[in-house]
């Protein structure tokens, strides 16, 4: 499953129930092993099972430089060691109530470090891609 942007987050980011500078946003640490992404139906993260998410934490420095989404590196404190194997970082804007956080981007590469991850018990440190989470591609014809 490569990297990529929720089909259901774009129109939601034009219309602005997704603003990335100023809603809050946090980011799952998954287990691909649980969770199968439907890049163009999941829409919220009632679609991420709870037994895939392995932590969570909260996404800052949300910015915009051009056409692209930037943020702060994150760091998921101490995740667990156990049989799960870290597979993805999902991105989703935080609400706090599952119907209205909704999933932006998931990234299982172009990330550092690269998955799957063997859990050991130590931090997890999440470096984002350079061209930034998201990058608009608009053609003008």
């Amino acid at each position: 499953m490569p990297s990529g942007i929720y089909t259901n987050a774009m129109p939601r980011v034009w219309g602005g129930d997704i603003d990335w500078l100023n809603d809050s946003f946090s980011a799952y640490l998954i287990d691909l092993n649980t969770y199968a992404p439907d890049l163009a139906n999941d829409a919220d993260i009632s679609a991420i099972p709870e037994g895939a998410i392995l932590s969570e934490v909260n996404v800052a420095g949300t910015f915009i430089n051009g056409l692209a989404l930037f943020a702060d590196t994150v760091t998921f404190p101490s995740v667990p060691a156990g049989d799960a194997q870290a597979g993805a970082v999902v991105i989703f804007k935080d609400t706090e109530f599952e119907s209205s956080s909704y999933l932006v981007s998931i990234f299982d590469e172009g990330v550092s470090p690269d998955f799957p991850l063997t859990l050991d018990g130590t931090d997890v440190t999440i470096t984002w891609p350079a061209e930034g989470l998201i990058l608009n591609v608009i053609t003008v014809v």
